[in-house]
């Protein structure tokens, strides 16, 4: 909890250091990468474009609600059970778009090429939110090993069960996995 909270009030100060970014009471959270040793990157070996970025929002949504509403351990942190998430099209554009740019120009980060935090890039999407958080991952091959690569970090697994969050999307281009959760206004 310690760690968490650090975190959280770390990124608040840090964005609102940042210039022409204040946004008075909003908290983001943003986990780190998986480590290097997380990653495979796989062969893109899809027939189809359209199979390229499909993502099963149901098994995705079964998922993490079956997750957080049994509760767990994310690192050494017990986090207790939380609601169910809603599926939110609003934060599944602004996920996709970040998964379809980085499987582009081939990166890897939370920050587009562009300089764009994943906060900005969510209100772009006109969702207003009080808070959020972005999951990233890479060389995953389905929803469930993806699921399985967030829930064994501590960032990413709190992101998951943080109570706060009522919305959330996921979307994939080949191997690169964006999850967004927010607290809308």
């Amino acid at each position: 909890m310690y760690k968490t909270t650090f975190l959280t009030i770390f990124l608040f100060i840090s964005m609102n250091a940042m210039p022409g970014f204040k946004f008075p009471g909003v908290t983001s959270v943003d986990a780190p990468p998986l480590p290097l040793s997380h990653h495979r990157r796989i062969p893109v070996s899809w027939a189809a474009e359209g199979e390229l970025y499909h993502t099963d929002k149901e098994k995705v949504l079964k998922l993490v609600n079956g997750l957080r509403g049994s509760g767990c351990y994310c690192g050494d942190s017990h986090q207790e059970s939380a609601r169910p998430l809603t599926w939110n099209s609003k934060l599944e554009k602004a996920a996709r778009l970040h998964s379809m740019d980085m499987y582009r120009n081939n990166y890897y980060s939370h920050v587009s090429r562009d300089g764009t935090p994943f906060y900005v890039r969510i209100r772009r999407q006109s969702y207003n939110y009080w808070s959020c958080a972005e999951n990233i991952g890479l060389g995953y091959e389905s929803e469930e090993a993806v699921m399985e690569g967030w829930r064994d970090s501590a960032g990413h697994c709190v992101n998951i069960m943080n109570p706060a969050y009522t919305d959330i999307a996921v979307a994939r281009a080949g191997n690169y996995w964006v999850m967004v959760l927010a607290e809308p206004e």
